[in-house]
């Protein structure tokens, strides 16, 4: 799923699905029903990266979130579902998506430079 906002922070201090917490349950619904496997969002807006984790009943959402290079960075803000650290850095992602039978994706976020800070891997 890709969204322009978080989806999975309660809190960002900015614009976020939490901002409509009765969408957001609905949507978070949605793609339960709809989905067998495991979620992972990719979501901006926060100018700052990070990865969240929400276990909503009984499935893995992830979320994991970049902002454009051109973007001004934010000091980090509260949020309970974050794993690992926040990059408060200008930074850019990358979506690997492998097919061998089961998909795999791994999302890497890269500061400015190129050195890869966050990484998350679904479909293992």
């Amino acid at each position: 799923l890709i969204s322009s906002i978080q989806v999975l922070n309660e809190f960002s201090g900015w614009e976020t699905w939490a901002n409509f917490p009765h969408e957001r349950i609905k949507l978070l619904d949605l793609l339960h029903a709809y989905n067998n496997e495991n979620i992972l969002i990719i979501s901006g807006d926060i100018h700052k990266a990070e990865i969240s984790q929400l276990n909503y009943k009984d499935q893995i959402f992830r979320d994991i979130t970049s902002s454009g290079l051109d973007a001004r960075t934010y000091p980090k803000s509260i949020n309970n579902h974050r794993i690992g650290k926040t990059l408060e850095e200008k930074n850019y992602g990358i979506l690997e998506i492998q097919d061998n039978g089961k998909l795999t994706v791994r999302a890497t976020i890269y500061n400015e430079k190129g050195k890869a800070k966050l990484t998350t891997k679904l479909g293992e």
